[in-house]
């Protein structure tokens, strides 16, 4: 009966030990995805911005569009 009530004891740690570790993650994802959604919102923009560049660009060299200032 020793041993089943320390490994009973074991298992219960265990799962309490696992409960705890959720916890500190459910935190981390809490704190941490609005984090990484703005680095998506930002390299969505990036790649926005690449595309009028490149667009852009060539024509500004080419004289073809001028910016008056």
């Amino acid at each position: 009966m020793g041993v089943e009530f320390l490994l009973f004891a074991i298992k219960l740690t265990m799962i309490f030990t696992h409960i705890h570790i959720l916890s500190y993650i459910e935190k981390f994802e809490i704190h941490a995805k609005p984090l990484n959604d703005k680095v998506i919102e930002n390299c969505i923009q990036i790649k926005l911005l690449e595309v009028m560049r490149d667009t852009l660009l060539p024509k500004l060299m080419s004289g073809e569009v001028r910016v008056e200032g």
